[in-house]
């Protein structure tokens, strides 16, 4: 009960007193709900600021330029993983084809299995599919199956 009212109190900006805590030295004070905004100092010109491009957009310059996920990873200093779900992105954004890193065996067979399938779980779909087809195989056709009914 006491907590409840100290809260409500705390809520309402109100001045607590010390027997509401039952500890003398608990202080409360309504600068504590105060939020203060320190932002960076701006520059006056914005000179040397360049926009930042989205990091799925850096990563399909660098596969344009023909490099691997692994390679794409490495020289960004990031996982595969996170390299993976930039192409999940760029191919439901139709950037790139699904056959362009799905083959197109697996593709059909991840197709086949996503139309059977009683849940759309990635993790039951894997299941189903072993370990013949990753994560990022059933990500992309999926991905692929979002992009075309858009």
């Amino acid at each position: 009960m006491r907590a409840e009212r100290l809260i409500i109190s705390y809520q309402k900006n109100e001045d607590l007193k010390k027997n509401d805590v039952g500890k003398p030295d608990f202080k409360i004070s309504h600068k504590a709900t105060e939020v203060k905004s320190y932002d960076k100092p701006k520059s006056k010109s914005g000179e040397g600021k360049k926009p930042k491009m989205a990091t799925h957009i850096q990563t399909y310059i660098l596969f344009r330029q023909g490099m691997t996920m692994e390679e794409i990873a490495k020289e960004r200093g990031m996982s595969v993983t996170s390299v993976e779900t930039h192409f999940a992105k760029l191919i439901a954004l139709g950037k790139v084809d699904v056959k362009e890193v799905v083959s197109n065996k697996k593709r059909l067979i991840i197709e086949g299995e996503l139309e059977e399938a009683e849940s759309m779980s990635l993790k039951a779909i894997k299941e189903s599919l072993g370990d013949r087809y990753s994560y990022a195989d059933i990500k992309f056709v999926i991905a692929s199956i979002e992009a075309s009914k858009s």
